[in-house]
């Protein structure tokens, strides 16, 4: 900001403590008026700042769980041997596995209980866990003990009876009713002694104990029997309703007309489809039955267990629900492994209308088929029934979650195994005729990564995920579309298509299907004999905050030896890397052992959780999509020449949505994270990954099943522009923006996050020129917020910096190699470094004479951006004094205008006149100096200062070129007025394709070096031939030069930071780039939060006539070529652009054309005060 004139808004201009947007009208036409315009200019929707929303109406949910933190809690039941241990990770270096925090004898008032089942649960939402236990008390009743954490050993806190006998009990912990608050319920299912079901739900207090009085509950449901001997229960958001549903498993007709039944309870059910009948309390239930038939054995004992496990392993937010059977047949063991899910379908206002069990073959009824895979993981087994335990956890850094199992293998060992179930393959489409044009909207499944389409018309093959095509005429084409996926398979759908004066419609969009096949990662662990291995347990979660889950399992190893192992994926590009560390306890007590469980609980409540804050906004947040500039043209004598740059439409006009492009943008996460909670390395991705399952899960629920493929990507209809310097296409979306508090049971956490949802309907799409976003844009932030938008940045070519190859002067000692002459030399990976810290250093560039100044940006080295801390720009048109600070007339001061006063990365610096942005800073001289009166170091890598966004063609670059692709960086060469040479520079992006020619090849004593684009970059000679300088008007198309110019970038994926006017009054920046945070933005839903996406028949444009003064065509005709490349920028805060950017060179000719030496000075109008000199 400007520091020395105040910009603050008029009084009546503030609605809250965010500004209001209704004086941006005003202001723009108070603009408008003042350059002359008849009607006010249509800022954009942005640049007034955000407005206050209402907290509550967040769909992210109340609390999110942000980092894992969890203990491994084993309980064993023994002959006078019953204890409680709690285990944390041993050190890397170590070769045990764990480290026992305490053990402690199990309390005396379940003595002659014998243990069932336990699971972890949060029963109050503070963060740090409890486990609840199952034991049958001597009388064969039910007792649930609370187990909480104390100081160095294990309380127990509560108990709960039910006086009913039973033969198998499961407990499931969730959110069962649907408050995103932390607090989770516990399911409780019973199966009687006389093979009826029973499902309770309790409920936690405020002090994590049971809520409800012995044999009462909150919830409470029941199947008759009998049921086979084996009941599987679970909970997980099967339906995507926003409740977890218990699942409850159970064998029907055992033989050969044997059935599954599947029974979804919802506590407090919110459709319809779930309802509350019979004796049920609170609990609506749906049964769906499916028929299996001796699938499983043919005699009445076939199923031996049913183990039910839900997770959300694949596609949708939604869980899928994974079984593993045991069963017995002709003396044989099997373990056979089932994948499932529930589609349903939704109303208009999302509400659930129908629930179902997928089923593959749906046309034919009872024939085992209602399931998504079904596979044998253990077969033929006759060494008797093998021991095992699944789970669902994060092992690794995929998007969902992965099925684990541990057991023992007859080949005498214990293995675990991990699988990641996928989507089935499957190509499709549909489309909508209107008269002669057809809209084609993909449908494929199982996540291609290219589409080819041909139409049946001969008109060639079409890259792209959707497409729309222009046919000639009436008639039936066939169209074929080919999806290719990464391993290089393919799937193809093609369909007969007519066209004709109605609308017709059809294709293929083919249902959703998973399956799993063999298991991603494995490892095992070998022991003495198969049969010594029992009572097999296994629990997973993060033990160290580092983002991928540890799996923890126990066994009996013989009679007197406990097993426990910690298993790990190391590295997830090497899938061998899966292994384990083991260590085993000897005891003779085991020898007598009745009953183990294991779980993974956060018991000491070291994790890191979101908590909603109290300060929530509706944002509109731009991204800037693409800048096609103008071919180059001299300001003056070409004011009246025809000029164009068109995107997604050729230069004629013509447009079709093969021709465009389109975006995507997806909901966010970003904040800081303070460097005290540990793991600097993992530590955002945690975040990254936590969000994306809790927040996620909770935005999706609002929106119904939303599959990967299912982006709502939209395709934009083409732009041009005929004036003013560039077209630049803006996508504005609205979002609404949660503040989340960062906390930590056990300690305070110094950190902040918010979450940001698109806001349906509200994303506009609009093309303006680059001179409004350096002018307007800005003027309309200063003006109503008193700093530039938080988005903003200027839009200023790299080689156009008119402090290029300028003097610069200093008080401050540099060593040779990081003198201060790297600060105008052009390259961003040469910094100027001082010798040592001093008081009041500064730099100081001398431009030549007084200049017209729009903007400034200050580069940091790289990683260093706190160093400029305290620093300031000082600008003047007469020299500064070398000693003290500058000050007095004449001298105007600049610093970031974030609360903290720093930037993210760079100081993108607006130097003109809010109230008449037309007017630009005069100055000679720049100086970045700090005024503190305390030694600091001086350390940068860049300066730039850039005088008004036209440019005259002999100011462009004479080529440019891209060895190395995807390093954010490429050449350009420029003239050096100094030493009358060309000099290459740096300029940041990467390019797309290059119509420029080749770079030319230095000669004895230029000062720059040979360069070759990279390899596969797309190169193509556009207007190579051409000259500029008669009246006609030289256009070129891409479309018209190559079908394929596009090449091997078809999108452009980013997280942008969304809500970043939450920075400039947050403070955080400081914390993180001086080390003391970790930040972390991306997309909660998808994995990159935007996306900007185009098909090679994109087609991109540009016309520029000639000099209407025909004494001009000759000297002052210059040759224009077009490159393409990929723009990433940033504002103060970090907010990050990617722009899809067309810009030009000008080349010297070798005859009848200027050279930058001597370009006469009628082509530039002849202006004697052209430059800006006093």
């Amino acid at each position: 900001m400007k520091i020395n004139e105040n910009l603050n808004p008029p009084a009546d201009a503030v609605c809250s403590r965010w500004h209001g947007r209704a004086w941006a009208i005003v202001m723009g036409a108070t603009m408008a008026a003042s350059a002359g315009a008849t009607e006010p200019p249509q800022l954009p929707r942005f640049v007034a700042g955000p407005l206050d929303i209402d907290c509550s109406t967040t769909p992210f949910g109340l609390h999110a769980e942000l980092a894992q933190d969890i203990e491994g809690i084993s309980l064993i039941d023994a002959s006078g041997f019953n204890v409680i241990d709690e285990y944390q990770p041993a050190a890397a270096s170590a070769s045990a596995p764990y480290v026992r925090n305490f053990r402690v004898t199990r309390p005396a008032a379940l003595n002659g209980a014998s243990l069932q089942s336990a699971v972890d649960i949060d029963l109050d939402g503070n963060g740090r866990d409890e486990v609840v236990a199952a034991y049958k008390m001597g009388d064969g009743s039910l007792r649930l003990a609370v187990y909480k954490r104390g100081t160095g050993n294990v309380q127990l806190s509560d108990t709960w009876s039910l006086s009913q006998t039973f033969s198998q009990v499961e407990l499931a912990a969730g959110d069962l009713n649907g408050s995103t608050d932390g607090r989770q319920e516990l399911g409780v299912m019973l199966r009687s002694i006389s093979g009826s079901i029973g499902v309770f739900v309790l409920q936690g207090d405020a002090n994590g104990n049971i809520a409800q009085a012995d044999n009462l509950s909150a919830g409470s449901w029941q199947r008759p029997g009998p049921v086979g001997s084996s009941v599987g229960f679970s909970a997980g958001d099967l339906l995507l309703s926003g409740h977890d549903q218990l699942v409850v498993v159970s064998e029907l007709n055992p033989g050969n007309n044997r059935q599954l039944a599947f029974d979804l309870l919802e506590y407090e059910p919110t459709t319809i489809e779930l309802p509350i009948t019979g004796s049920s309390i609170n609990i609506g239930s749906k049964s769906l039955l499916t028929t299996v038939g001796g699938t499983f054995g043919s005699d009445a004992n076939g199923i031996m267990r049913i183990e039910a496990d839900a997770g959300d392993v694949v596609d949708t937010a939604a869980a899928e629900l994974v079984l593993h059977i045991q069963h017995r047949q002709s003396s044989y063991d099997y373990i056979t492994q089932r994948l499932l899910h529930f589609p349903t379908t939704r109303d208009e206002n999302n509400h659930i209308t129908g629930i179902t069990l997928f089923d593959r073959t749906p046309a034919v009824p009872n024939d085992d088929n209602s399931f998504d895979s079904s596979r044998s993981i253990q077969g033929q087994n006759e060494n008797g029934r093998a021991g095992f335990e699944a789970v669902i956890t994060q092992v690794d850094a995929s998007a969902h979650r992965e099925i684990v199992i541990a057991r023992s293998m007859p080949s005498s060992s214990l293995s675990v195994e991990v699988y990641q179930p996928g989507v089935d393959r499957k190509a499709g489409f549909t489309y909508l005729t209107t008269g002669n044009t057809v809209n084609f909207r993909n449908a494929t499944t199982g996540g291609a990564v290219s589409y080819a389409w041909t139409f049946g018309d001969n008109t060639g093959t079409l890259q792209g995920i959707d497409a729309n095509h222009q046919y000639s005429g009436p008639g039936t084409y066939t169209v074929s579309m080919t999806a290719t996926y990464a391993d290089g398979g393919t799937t193809n759908y093609q369909t007969s298509v007519l066209v004709n004066a109605a609308a017709n419609s059809g294709g293929l969009a083919p249902e959703y299907s998973y399956n799993v096949g063999n298991p991603t990662y494995s490892g095992s662990y070998t022991v003495g004999d198969f049969s010594d291995l029992s009572f097999i347990n296994i629990a997973a979660g993060d033990m160290d905050r580092d983002g991928t889950h540890e799996v923890l399992t126990m066994a009996r190893n013989t009679g007197g030896r406990v097993l426990r192992s910690r298993w790990q994926l190391t590295d997830p590009a090497d899938a061998a890397s899966f292994s384990g560390k083991h260590a085993e306890e000897s005891n003779t007590a085991f020898g007598g052992m009745t009953a183990m469980e294991l779980v993974g609980s956060d018991f000491d409540g070291d994790s890191l959780h979101g908590t909603l804050g109290d300060e929530c906004v509706q944002v509109f947040e731009p991204q800037m999509r693409q800048v096609i500039w103008l071919p180059p043209y001299f300001g003056i004598e070409q004011a009246a020449a025809d000029k164009l740059s068109t995107w997604g439409q050729s230069t004629t006009g013509t447009t079709s949505s093969e021709k465009r492009s389109g975006s995507y943008t997806s909901n966010d996460v970003s904040g800081y994270i303070g460097v005290e909670v540990g793991t600097p390395d993992n530590l955002p991705y945690t975040i990254e990954a936590s969000v994306s399952f809790t927040a996620g899960h909770n935005w999706q629920k609002s929106k119904g099943a939303i599959h990967g493929e299912e982006t709502s990507l939209s395709v934009d209809e083409g732009q041009e522009q005929d004036q003013g310097e560039a077209l630049t296409i803006t996508e504005e979306t609205a979002f609404d923006c949660y503040r989340y508090d960062v906390k930590r049971t056990t300690s305070p956490v110094d950190g902040s996050m918010r979450m940001c949802a698109p806001v349906d309907g509200s994303r506009l799409v609009s093309g303006s020129d680059a001179r409004e976003w350096d002018t307007a844009v800005p003027a309309a932030g200063m003006q109503l917020l008193g700093h530039k938008p938080a988005q903003w940045f200027p839009l200023q070519r790299d080689w156009a910096n008119i402090a290029l190859f300028k003097s610069v002067t200093t008080n401050t000692a540099f060593p040779t190699g990081t003198g201060v002459d790297k600060l105008t030399d052009g390259w961003f990976d040469r910094e100027a470094l001082a010798a040592a810290p001093r008081i009041q250093p500064y730099v100081e560039i001398d431009l030549g004479s007084v200049r017209d100044i729009s903007n400034i940006r200050i580069f940091p080295a790289a990683g260093d951006a706190i160093d400029l801390k305290g620093f300031r720009i000082y600008a003047s048109r007469t020299p500064m004094a070398v000693s003290g600070i500058p000050g007095g007339s004449g001298i105007t001061t600049y610093a970031p205008e974030t609360e903290d006063a720093v930037s993210y990365d760079r100081w993108n610096v607006w130097t003109r006149n809010p109230a008449q942005p037309s007017e630009m800073l005069r100055a000679r001289f720049i100086r970045l100096q700090n005024p503190d009166p305390q030694a600091v170091s001086l350390r940068v890598a860049e300066i730039q200062v850039f005088g008004d966004i036209h440019l005259d063609p002999p100011q462009y670059p004479q080529a440019v070129c891209d060895p190395i692709a995807d390093d954010g960086m490429f050449k350009a060469l420029v003239w050096n007025p100094a030493t009358a040479k060309f000099a290459e520079v740096q300029v940041r992006g990467d390019l797309l394709w290059n119509g420029s020619g080749i770079w030319p090849s230095p000669q004895a004593g230029d000062n720059y070096s040979a360069c070759s684009n990279y390899g596969n970059l797309p190169v193509r000679e556009i207007w190579e031939t051409a000259a500029v300088g008669a009246s006609a008007t030289s256009t070129w198309n891409l479309s018209s030069e190559s079908g394929t110019l596009n090449g091997n970038v078809t999108s452009f994926d980013s997280s942008t930071r969304v809500g970043a006017a939450f920075d400039f009054k947050a403070g955080y920046i400081a914390k993180v780039i001086a080390g003391a945070a970790y930040e972390f933005t991306k997309g909660i839903t998808k994995e990159t939060q935007n996306t900007t996406y185009w098909g090679t028949g994109l087609d991109i444009g540009g016309a520029i006539g000639g000099f209407t003064n025909t004494s001009l065509a000759t000297p002052c005709r210059y040759r224009p070529r077009p490159y393409a490349y990929r723009l990433p920028e940033r504002s103060d805060t970090g907010y990050l652009h990617v722009a899809y950017a067309v810009d030009y060179i000008v080349q010297e000719g070798s005859t009848g054309m200027w050279k930058r030496a001597n370009v006469p000075a009628v082509c530039s109008g002849d202006r004697i005060f052209a430059d800006g000199f006093d």
